[in-house]
């Protein structure tokens, strides 16, 4: 370790000490304060106070479409009985917002600390936007947010790198969502087209009915139950997949080393079944081998599942 580094430790380290200090000490006083320990642009040891949280709201004019942009703070689409903004955050996080041409714009400020240490309560810093419209074309990009989107019809494309995305009683077109780590839950939905791309983060999908599925993940799990569904494509690279699927005409499973659970409508016969494993056993209906199994040729239904080193099971409810 150089120089230059053993005083970047001992500063950190000292801060920290003097952080829990004046933590604990206010603590004994009967305060709450949250305190920021870090630096500032300039590089210079700040300390700051957040116990001046804010909570307020925005009047908007209509929209039809949003553009969000996020890094920290999560953020909450939902329905009202006009199109308002709400906030809780510190005086400095208060969001930059417009509305032009009937796009509503949404920015979250940048920080004034990019190190820091944090004591003491964690508040709930949140941006909800409130809409009666039908539909709303949608754009969000969030670092680390937490996404919700709840009783409003959407379209669009939500981004994200480490924060979960949720999506509850939706409906729409199409639909993208793509996070690195951040996890992906979806219910209660009617979309033509489903994308989700994650690399790390779990998809949990219930009561969904659309036309067209794609789902990815390097090392995620992928969970669907009771969904409605005329073709689905899922990948994934050692995530587990477990399915319960209805009204499926084309069915594409593709992993390396996950397992592959998956409940079909009506019975074996009713499939042209192709699936082939290197390691893994394979259970279709009654029918059980390993390594690969062709049944039905011919058969409108199709499920296809290729997988490297997991087992896979087919179940039908006749």
């Amino acid at each position: 370790m150089n120089k230059f580094s053993k005083i970047i430790v001992i500063v950190a380290l000292g801060l920290a000490v003097i952080g829990c200090g004046l933590f604990f000490t206010g603590k004994a006083l009967g305060g709450s304060t949250r305190f920021n320990i870090g630096f500032d642009n300039a590089s210079k040891p700040v300390m700051i106070t957040t116990e001046d949280i804010v909570e307020g709201s925005i009047d908007l004019d209509a929209f039809d479409s949003i553009d969000i942009r996020v890094s920290s703070i999560d953020f909450k689409l939902c329905k009202g009985d006009s199109y308002k903004l709400t906030y809780r955050c510190s005086d400095s996080l208060i969001p930059e917002v417009k509305v032009e041409n009937k796009r509503l714009t949404l920015k979250q400020p940048k920080a004034n600390v990019n190190f820091s240490f944090e004591f003491g309560v964690d508040y709930d810093f949140k941006y909800v936007l409130y809409v009666p419209a039908d539909k709303i074309d949608t754009l969000i990009d969030a670092s680390s947010s937490y996404i919700t989107v709840e009783d409003v019809d959407i379209f669009g494309r939500i981004q994200t790198s480490s924060g979960d995305v949720q999506i509850n009683n939706s409906n729409g077109k199409d639909i993208s969502v793509k996070t690195s780590s951040g996890e992906i839950f979806f219910k209660n939905a009617s979309f033509d087209s489903v994308t989700f791309n994650s690399s790390s983060g779990d998809m949990n999908l219930n009561d969904i009915a659309c036309r067209k599925m794609t789902l990815y993940t390097s090392s995620g799990e992928v969970s669907i139950n009771d969904t409605n569904v005329e073709e689905v494509e899922i990948t994934t690279s050692s995530g587990d997949i477990n399915t319960f699927l209805k009204g499926s005409k084309v069915t594409k499973f593709q992993t390396s080393s996950g397992e592959v659970k998956s409940s079909f409508e009506g019975s074996v016969n009713d499939y042209s079944i192709n699936v082939k494993t290197s390691s893994g056993v394979i259970k279709a209906g009654d029918v059980k081998t390993e390594k690969e199994l062709s049944l039905n040729a011919g058969v409108q239904n199709v499920i296809d599942c290729v997988t490297t080193s997991g087992d896979v099971e087919l179940s039908f409810a006749k």
